[in-house]
């Protein structure tokens, strides 16, 4: 379910970057800026309020894709188990936590860099603006086959050989970013980057 949601996330990286070097464009950068934020107020706001669904139950949604909301019993014993949780301080003192915190923590801000600095370096090695935008939505499509593929295959893999794929694919796709000579490779390097 997590994979899926953040799929939004990828949709708008597929889409944004060549909408907005179109209406950069078209328009220079200031009313390219006012345009979208037209668009957000006028239409994206008005679908957040009107789609958003507060409670589930709302519209004759429960658990488990029951007919009927669950009884006291069963929902005192739901909330019972979610409340045993591991304290705070037993996870702040286990080396396994700071260990997947700091290399996940590295690799996404290798991947914040690296997406910040794409458009720019795409230019910086003789590829125009609007082939550094495309590299941005290549970037956007491999993270949108990555969420689709963990979303399917997150529960099923151990953790270490989800991680280590990842960080894999996160090393080969610098290298290639490092070594792009080509527009094929800049493009591939932005899609395994994601």
């Amino acid at each position: 379910a997590t994979g899926i949601t953040a799929i939004g996330y990828s949709i708008g990286g597929l889409t944004l970057p060549l909408i907005f070097h179109f209406l950069i464009a078209s328009f220079g950068w200031r009313d390219a800026v006012r345009i979208f934020a037209a668009i957000v107020i006028l239409v994206v706001i008005p679908l957040i309020a009107f789609l958003i669904i507060d409670r589930p139950s709302d519209v004759g949604l429960y658990p488990d894709g029951d007919k009927e909301p669950p009884s006291a019993a069963e929902s005192k014993a739901a909330a019972a188990a979610a409340a045993e949780v591991l304290p705070t301080k037993l996870v702040l003192t286990d080396i396994n936590f700071w260990v997947i915190t700091l290399v996940i923590g590295l690799v996404v801000s290798g991947a914040a860099g690296i997406l910040a600095t794409m458009a720019p370096l795409a230019i910086s090695k003789g590829f125009t603006a609007r082939e550094g935008a495309l590299a941005i939505t290549c970037f956007s499509a491999g993270s949108f086959s990555n969420k689709i593929l963990y979303s399917i295959y997150g529960d099923r893999l151990k953790p270490q050989v989800g991680l280590a794929a990842g960080l894999f694919l996160f090393t080969l796709s610098s290298i290639c970013f490092v070594n792009a000579s080509t527009y094929p490779i800049l493009l591939a390097a932005g899609f395994l980057q994601g």
